[in-house]
């Protein structure tokens, strides 16, 4: 909460936060902090309006969202066959389909599309680069697809890479819910909506203006529109019961020899049924594909309707292959959650034994001091902007492996999803940028601070601001 535009915090007040979820109303109170910010957890399955409101010194504010505009984790896709579908391809494009202060119209959301002032564009793209221009800044995107009928049951998820900068998504003509911000991943429920066996209608209205542009800057530097569906996109569907988290980490002895493997996982159960007795089992890997015996990676759950368990399990590896740059070996881990009544749920992740450490002006890998040779990386093509494929972004790293390099900074924006698999397989050490840029303005740096962006961000250190000739950078980051 905040005065004057948000360059005063309201501290000290009371806020509450109302909403649904399929099994009733809900209801949280909390306080704001220091920055006028506060923090609630988010009951799982909340759909429809959520209500806020905040009292402060007698007044009270009230202010409504939809739970779909609300950024939630990420859930790892299923390892099982079948279980995407990409919409990557040929899309129904319309520039300017609004005027100015309209809500999305009928003709926009329906498909077939109306043969007026729609042409062809292939995703993912900027329109700016396949010669189309938007007046406005928005842009209408639709096609069909046709979700398979083994899919009826399961949890259906729409899963954006990037659309910059600002989107909303309907499917079948039920807007579903939007995100802002251009370079960060986000996700969707689409079950209610979805019709397994038959052709569904999806409808995208992306917009190159938003308050996450403000703070990257990003068409700025790029020195062209990038407004549009420029990342991967697609369509996935996991059982009701599923792991929606998964998060490991290694831990080595004193002697660097044997590690400790630690695996945090969240369960969900998204339906109106009690599970019982659901197994949930851990399986590690090594590099050459041999399954390594370890114990304490199984146990027996229970879940609630639509709750949340998180997990943690721990097993000793004796002597396990250490990840580094110039060897860098990857163990992977496959986790399985078998319920009652639906097929098993699992996510596979590779991973490698590695411990870093900074003492004093030292940098340690594995115990060992090494110096890091890097540079600063863009997506970037003279063809297709910053919208590379899978083939562009492995070219880079095998180009600057070429150079003797084991680091990279990514400039200046959390980077494709299709980076993350290269540099971890070809022995990179990242700093990864979160969507802001120095330049950004006071009044919009402050609306940091929101659930979204601080759940989307993925830097490791996140600089928001730094000195330019100028620029009071300094300052600046002060008053943050």
């Amino acid at each position: 909460m905040s005065r004057d535009e948000g360059t005063s915090a309201v501290v000290g007040a009371e806020v509450e936060v109302t909403g649904r979820t399929p099994v009733g109303a809900w209801k949280r109170a909390t306080t704001t902090g220091k920055n006028g910010l506060f923090q609630i957890d988010f009951p799982l399955g909340s759909t429809g309006p959520i209500d806020i409101s905040g009292k402060s010194n007698g007044k009270t504010v009230k202010r409504t969202i939809d739970s779909g505009d609300i950024a939630m984790c990420l859930t790892p896709r299923d390892s099982a066959r079948g279980s995407r579908v990409s919409l990557e391809g040929e899309w129904d494009f319309a520039a300017d389909p609004l005027r100015e202060g309209e809500a999305p119209a009928e003709s926009i959301r329906a498909y077939p599309p109306h043969p007026v002032n729609w042409c062809k564009i292939d995703v993912p793209s900027h329109w700016e680069m396949k010669g189309l221009k938007a007046e406005t800044g928005s842009a209408a995107y639709r096609r069909a697809i046709k979700i398979p009928n083994a899919w009826q049951g399961k949890r259906i998820k729409f899963r954006s890479d990037g659309i910059y900068s600002r989107s909303e998504v309907w499917v079948n003509g039920k807007r579903l819910g939007g995100h802002d911000g251009g370079s960060t991943p986000f996700e969707l429920d689409i079950t209610e909506a979805a019709k397994p066996g038959a052709e569904n209608s999806i409808c995208v209205l992306a917009h190159d203006s938003s308050d996450a542009r403000n703070l990257d800057a990003m068409t700025y530097y790029a020195h062209l529109n990038l407004g549009g569906i420029w990342r991967p996109v697609e369509l996935f569907c996991v059982e009701p019961a599923h792991i929606s988290r998964l998060a490991i980490t290694t831990d080595f002895d004193d002697l660097y020899q044997d590690a400790e493997l630690s695996a945090d996982l969240d369960l969900v159960n998204e339906q109106m049924h009690e599970v019982k007795d659901a197994v949930l089992r851990l399986e590690c890997f090594d590099p050459h594909g041999k399954l390594v015996p370890l114990e304490g990676l199984s146990a027996k759950v229970s879940l609630r309707p639509w709750a949340r368990k998180r997990v943690t399990l721990r097993a000793k590896v004796r002597r396990p292959e250490q990840w580094s740059a110039e060897i860098p070996s990857l163990y992977n881990l496959k986790a399985e959650l078998n319920a009652p009544n639906q097929g098993t749920a699992a996510v596979e992740q590779p991973f490698g034994f590695r411990e870093i450490e900074i003492k004093g002006r030292t940098y340690l890998f594995n115990g060992r001091p090494i110096k890091l040779w890097g540079a600063c990386r863009h997506d970037s093509h003279p063809l297709r902007g910053r919208a590379i494929t899978p083939e562009i972004a492995r070219q880079d790293v095998v180009l600057m492996k070429g150079a003797n390099l084991n680091a990279m900074r990514t400039s200046h924006y959390p980077p494709t999803q299709l980076l993350a698999m290269w540099r971890t397989s070809w022995g990179y050490t990242s700093r990864l940028r979160g969507p802001s840029a120095s330049w950004a303005s006071v009044s919009c740096r402050q609306q940091a601070g929101t659930g979204t962006w601080q759940r989307t961000c993925v830097s490791l250190r996140w600089r928001l601001a730094k000195p330019r000739r100028g620029l009071n950078g300094i300052a600046t980051t002060r008053r943050l």
